[in-house]
Parts: C-alpha cells; sequence; structure tokens
C-alpha cells in the first residue's frame, strides 16, 4: 500500500498520545514519531486529502521562539494554549484516520 509507512508512523504517534503524562509531553512525543513524513524529499507521504491539513499542521509548528536548546517544535508547543494543544491532537487524530482509511483490512 502507498501509505505503509505514514500509517506505521501515525500508529505510533497515536501510541504516543495515548500514554501518560502531560498532554503537551504526549503531543512532543507523536510529532517526533511522524516527523520523517513531513521531513521526507522524495514526494507526498500522505494521502492527498489530508495534505493541506498536514502542511498546514506543520506550519504551526514553525512559530515558535525557542529558548535555549529547546527547539522551534516544542517552543511552539509550549507557546500553545490549551484549546491548540488539544485542535493539535485532534488533527493527528484526524491524520491518522485518513491515513489508516488507505489500508488492507485486517485478515479474518
Amino acid at each position: 500500500m502507498p501509505y505503509d509507512y505514514a500509517w506505521e508512523k501515525f500508529y505510533i504517534a497515536m501510541r504516543s498520545l495515548a500514554g501518560e503524562g502531560p498532554l503537551r509531553t504526549r503531543l512532543m512525543t507523536a510529532i517526533l514519531s511522524f516527523h520523517t513524513l513531513h521531513m521526507a524529499k522524495d514526494g507526498p507521504q500522505v494521502p492527498p486529502e489530508i495534505q493541506n491539513k498536514f502542511d498546514e499542521f506543520w506550519e504551526k509548528l514553525n512559530v515558535g521562539d525557542p529558548v535555549d536548546d529547546e527547539g522551534i517544535w516544542r517552543a511552539s508547543i509550549n507557546e500553545m494554549t490549551d484549546q491548540q494543544v488539544r485542535e493539535s491532537v485532534n488533527a493527528i487524530v484526524d491524520m491518522y484516520d485518513a491515513v489508516a482509511r488507505h489500508q488492507e483490512p485486517w485478515p479474518d
């Protein structure tokens, strides 16, 4: 399937989001799980129907003002309101859902 790698990365992100700890920390861990899809140089890594949402998601993570060595993604998350953090988590869930719809069903 063309999105097997994306599914794997988003699945790991979902497991991170479902884990323990503060939501901001889980969001950062989830992002690290699928950032390679954003960094890929060999063409689209997500289905075309979510490419815009995917790009917008990453744009929101490149607006922070890093302090010391925290990095721009961490800075962006730290500057988000609680509502923006929840919206980012929901965006990951929605993107995972879209990618999963391209996967073959599990065998019986």
